[in-house]
Order: structure tokens, then sequence, then C-alpha cells
């Protein structure tokens, strides 16, 4: 599941209901079926029912023989921008509402504690207003959720603005351009307000491209309108039928060169300007913006293609690079966004007449599963920050608010937000920090910028690839005598082994940062056992505060004069792991690590308690890292007998809630690794590797 614990379905109307008075839910139609295999696999569930669902499916997933009656008006605009309730259609989708929600609201959470449909999302990008004007009609958005609710349905719904203007979200009364000269009247308001988050689109070749001009959105003086308000109706302007045909092929001449879009070309400027403000607009808004979990219902992961484009979905997989959804990850954490949908991350094929016209067979939509059914690096990519996310859930990083005191950056346009948890003993002063850095500010020609960053005056070394982004954990007590003070090598997930903290770190080719720790009560010596990831190298090292230099500050230097000596960390490179012992004038004593190599390492006290464990993997191998959480995180229902579990080395692994292994077939000659605290050892269902091992720690 990339890391993800929700699935988001649409439900088409016209597939389920292909003639009229008929509704099929069996064979390859089966819901039911679907849903406990959601509650199998543990895997919560938004259910999206409509009954419009997306422009790319045919109808908008209306049914054919409701847009053949011709007395009945399917999002009827009254006249440009405003719309009129048709009570005919509200009948017919009161009967198709009334047959899905009987099954959907057997599965729903609320009332079975082990259901999986944890949302609602009534209808889909049904614009209600923009700053001054209103346009859809109350009564559309009352009525389906009315008759969702008579049906039985408990969980919360939302409905995903296509913007985010706040349609649907305060349930103030409407003073706006429709309903000037009528009573004020309160609108409906959702549960939860969602919005979609689509703002990358790669350039058009107006010279190649010979498909239809696309009617967009443009701004006017802060507020969204479309071309629609010039009267100019359709989906199409202009283009050229004979050009379609021609440039679908080949050729020398200039309609049939293909033109691809510039590889990793998207505009930083575009994801800053659109997301770096978004919490702030979302609390601008007001009612369930403000006051509830927001859902980012639809966050892009790559763009359609239409007919006639001089491009392919692996040039438009290119152009978005494998570092984009990551970083829109990163950012959207950083606004304090914790409901995170992404669209889409299957697409996969449109068969027969499925698909919208305006779209071909292909819907590979460049998305984490392409349509030939292998993860994409963007998904592997996406998958850590997922992990980390929902890992550290426990600790309030979703309810956390900003807080950048005590944190200072080299590079300061690099340093995105700090947020403090919501979560933790004692004071603010006492919980834990997120960090979160994005490099928009180098350029293209630097492999990886290095900075320092500094928490309480204790600075360590950073690196980061251009449109690339990091969230680091700081202030996070593990015991009562050890705290992790600042880790600025990425964290990959982190869960509870035997009884310990088990924290998975992700090293690049080059390993460049360090992991500090604060130690006090009655901790007087750590010591850290290690072993190569292969079992060829292990060894032991100790250290306290009688050590040489370890009274000494190691780390207080200004951000711009840490030595590169300092950077590249310690003089003992030829070992996995560098251990070192100081004492820091703001914090008191500490130990730090510098890993140069993946290796498994076991932090014990002086009397031989283990204090956590740490799980250094190499940046190549984080690729195929997996991991099933357990209780401490956001998961389903954690089995308690599996608990946190983790695998990587072979491209696809998947591991069940039981504990379970399954290893893709493949290459013969890899070694799958995995880590678990379960009681007994996973039986992997298949595996094609040399072995698997799991004696790592």
């Amino acid at each position: 599941s990339l890391g993800l614990n929700t699935v988001r379905f649409y439900f088409h109307w016209g597939y389920h209901s292909p003639a009229e008075d008929s509704f099929i839910s069996d064979g390859s139609r089966d819901i039911e079926e679907l849903l406990n295999l959601c509650e199998e696999l543990q895997l919560f569930v938004i259910a999206a029912p409509g009954p419009y669902i997306c422009a790319e499916t045919q109808g908008g997933g209306f049914p054919t023989w409701l847009l053949a009656k011709r007395n009945v008006r399917i999002r009827h605009l009254k006249t440009h921008f405003l719309k009129k309730f048709d009570a005919k259609l509200a009948e017919y989708q009161k009967i198709y509402y009334r047959n899905i929600l009987a099954i959907l609201t057997k599965h729903e959470r609320t009332t079975n504690p082990t259901g999986c449909v944890i949302l609602m999302q009534i209808e889909n990008e049904l614009l209600h207003k923009v700053p001054g004007i209103t346009f859809a009609d109350d009564e559309e958005m009352r009525s389906l959720a009315s008759c969702a609710r008579d049906s039985g349905s408990t969980v919360p719904f939302f409905h995903n603005d296509d913007m985010p203007h706040g349609s649907w979200a305060t349930g103030k009364k409407n003073h706006y351009l429709r309903n000037c000269w009528l009573p004020s009247t309160p609108q409906y308001r959702t549960d939860m307000y969602g919005v979609d988050l689509y703002f990358v689109f790669a350039p058009r070749d107006d010279r190649a491209d010979r498909s239809s001009v696309s009617v967009g959105p443009f701004q006017v003086g802060g507020c969204a309108a479309f071309l629609e308000f010039f009267c100019i109706g359709g989906l199409g302007i202009g283009g050229d039928d004979l050009d379609c045909i021609h440039c679908l092929y080949k050729s020398t001449s200039a309609v049939g060169e293909r033109t691809a879009p510039p590889p990793n070309g998207w505009n930083t400027k575009s994801l800053a300007g659109y997301i770096d403000t978004l919490e702030k607009k979302l609390d601008a808004i007001g009612g369930a913006a403000e006051g509830a979990p927001v859902v980012c219902a639809e966050t892009q992961v790559g763009w359609i293609n239409q007919w006639a484009r001089k491009r392919d979905y692996d040039d438009l997989y290119d152009y978005f690079g494998d570092s984009f959804s990551a970083t829109l990850h990163s950012s959207l954490a950083a606004q304090g966004l914790a409901v995170i949908n992404y669209y889409t991350a299957y697409g996969g094929t449109n068969y027969g007449a499925s698909g919208d016209s305006e779209v071909y067979t292909s819907y590979d939509y460049s998305a984490y599963i392409r349509e030939f059914g292998k993860v994409s690096e963007r998904g592997r990519r996406l998958r850590l920050k997922a992990l980390f996310q929902r890992s550290f859930a426990k600790y309030g990083i979703a309810e956390s608010v900003v807080d950048s005191s005590l944190i200072s950056c080299s590079l300061p346009n690099m340093l995105l937000k700090v947020r403090r948890a919501a979560r933790g003993d004692g004071g603010d002063s006492k919980k834990p920090r997120f960090i979160f850095l994005r490099n928009f500010a180098s350029t293209e020609k630097a492999e990886k910028s290095r900075l320092t960053l500094a928490y309480n005056d204790v600075a360590f070394p950073c690196e980061l690839a251009f449109k690339d982004s990091l969230i680091l954990p700081a202030n996070v007590q593990l015991t009562d005598g050890l705290t992790m003070h600042l880790s600025t090598i990425p964290v990959a997930t982190r869960g509870v082994v035997a009884g310990a903290e088990l924290w998975v770190l992700s090293l690049s080719d080059h390993p460049f940062g360090r992991v500090l720790f604060r130690v006090g009560g009655d901790l007087t010596s750590v010591q850290v056992q290690w072993t190569t990831i292969d079992g060829s190298l292990n060894g032991s090292t100790k250290v306290s505060s009688s050590d040489k230099n370890a009274g000494e500050s190691q780390w207080k230097a200004p951000l711009e004069e840490l030595s590169q000596a300092e950077l590249e960390g310690g003089e003992n490179g030829s070992l996995p792991v560098d251990v070192s012992a100081s004492t820091e004038a703001n914090i008191g004593k500490c130990v730090s690590l510098a890993f140069h190599g993946p290796c498994a390492t076991t932090l014990l006290d002086q009397n031989g308690a283990v204090l956590m464990r740490m799980l250094a993997i190499s940046e190549q191998d984080s690729k195929t890292f997996t991991a099933l959480l357990d209780s401490s995180s956001d998961s389903y229902t954690p089995s308690a007998n599996v608990g946190f579990a983790c695998a990587w080395g072979a491209e696809e692994i998947c591991i069940f809630p039981s504990g379970q292994v399954s290893v893709e077939a493949g290459r013969d000659d890899r070694t799958v690794y995995y880590v678990g605290s379960s009681t007994s050892p996973p039986s992997p269902s298949f595996v094609p590797v040399a072995s698997v091992v799991q004696d790592v720690l």
C-alpha cells in the first residue's frame, strides 16, 4: 500500500446501473467483496459514490440511460455559473444512493468495529463559491447528504472543493451574488472540508500539439473564474481533426514530431505558491476548514494525457520526476495536513467505452503504480514519507503547531517550517519537534546542497538534493535518561521491537549527518553494539562522561564555521558507526553517532538493558523498504502477535497483517532482510531469492 493506510474508491453509477431499474453488485462489480478485502488487508476506505465522480470517465459517472432523458437536467446551469436544482434528477440520485449505501453502511467504522469505511465524499467538485460569488444550488448537496443519512450512514461527510475556496465549509448565511435579492439562508455545511490540489501542468507545444484547447481557470483580481464567463462553451476550442490524426504517428514533419516536456521540469514556484500558504488560507475560510481535519481529497500525482498531445505518459512521468510526491507530502505535512489522498495511485486502462473521449485507452497518469503494474520510483520515495508520518503519530505530529524557536539553519531559505508536537510529557519545551527542510534554492547542477542545522545551539551537518525534502525529528524522549536531540540523517520509520524503540535510518552513498542523544537521569554510560547488515563485521563501543574530551563541547560552532572534517564525521570512518561523548552548553551530556555504512546498532545502559535500536540501511535498499506498523502508530487494528515488522531487499515485498511475507518473483540472487517483533518468524508465501535473513538485529 506504499506506506499508506487508506484507499479512496470512486463508485461509478453507470457501471453498477447499466440499465434503468437495475443495480448490479456481483462479479466484477462486487462492492461487498471489495470492502471485505480492504478489511482483511486492514486498509481504511474513503467512499466516493458520486453521483458525479470524474471528468475522465464515461458520462462523469452518470448512466448513459439517464443522460438520454431529455426531461432530466444533470448539473443544470440556469445561466453561466448559476446552478438550478432539478427535482427529477434528485429522485434518480436517491434511488442510486439507497442501493449503494445499503452496502457501504454495513462496513462503516462508526458502527462496525472491524469496518473499513471511515469517510464519505458527497458529489465531486461541485463548485459552491469563490469569494464574492455563489454558484451552486444548496438543495443539490443537501438532498444528497440527507439521503445518505436517511440510508443509515454515520461516518463524517466531506466534499472536494476544486480549489481552496471554502465550498460547503462554513454553513454561513448566503450573502453572495445569486441570492442577493432573496432572504439570506444558511448554506449546507459538510462535517469536514475537502479540497483538491492540482497546480503543476506540463507545458504545451503550440507548434506540435494539435489537441483542442483546454478550458481552464484564470485569475482576475484574486478570484477564479472560467472562460464560460465569456459565453465560450464546451471543452474544445479550435483544433484540427486531420492534424489530430496525423500527430498520432511519428514523422519528420513538424506535425509528427514528438515534443516531450523537460525532465523534472516542474516549476518550484508553482508548488510553493500554492501549498506554502495553505494553512493560513484554510484558517481564513473557517468552519469545517478550521475546526476539523482537512481532507486533501485529490493531491496531484501526475496528469492525464489527451488525444493528439505530442508526448506520452513516460514523458509526463519524467516531467514530474522521482521526488515530486515526496516533496509535496513534506510540504503538506509542514502545513499541518494529515489526511492526504493521492490522485491517482493507479490509473490503469480504460477498457471499452469506460473512459471519456477526452482521454484514450491508457490512463497511466504517470502514477505510483504504472499501467503495466510496476511501482515507480516516485511511489517508493513517497512510501518513506508516509511511513515516517504514520509511525510518529504517537508523538502528535498530526496535531502539531508551528514553533520555530531554538531552530536555525545555515541556509535559511531551505528551512520550510518547524512544528511542535501536540503530545508529550511536561511543557512545550519537552515536546518533540519536526523540522521540515526543502531545497528549492539550489540549482539542478548541484547534486546535493550541504548545510548545517542547529537545535538549541548544537549544530549538525545535513545534505539535500534539489527539489528534495526532509522531515527530521528532534527532542524525542525515548527513555527516562535518553532523549534524541536531533537527527540530520533521514528517518524512514520507527516501531517497537522486543520492548524497545527501533528507528530505521536511510543512508546516502556517502553518509553525511549525525544523530545526537541527550543523556540524563541515572544513565552514566552508553554501550553501542553494532553489526553490519550481512553479519560479516561486528563490534562494540562504550562511552561515558569520564572519557577524554567527554566534558568538552564538540558541536558548539557558528553554522557557517563547522569544519568539513566534522561534517564528514569522526576518525573511525573504516567502521560502520562512530560514537563520541560530549558536553554541550545548553543541553548537558550527549552521545552522538555518525554512520559510515549500513549496520544494525543497539544502545545499552551501564546495566546492559536495551535503550533503543537503530537500523541504518543504504539509500538503495530504502527504495525496496516496507514496514508493518505497530499499535503505537495509526494502524488499522494491529495484531498483537505480530507488532512491528519491516523488510527490504527485493523489488516487491508485502508484509500482510498476519505477518506473512510475500516476495515478488524476479531475480534469484537477492537476499531479503526481515526484522520483526512477532513471537514466531513469518513464513514467506513465496521467496524467489537466495534467502530470507531474520536475525539482522
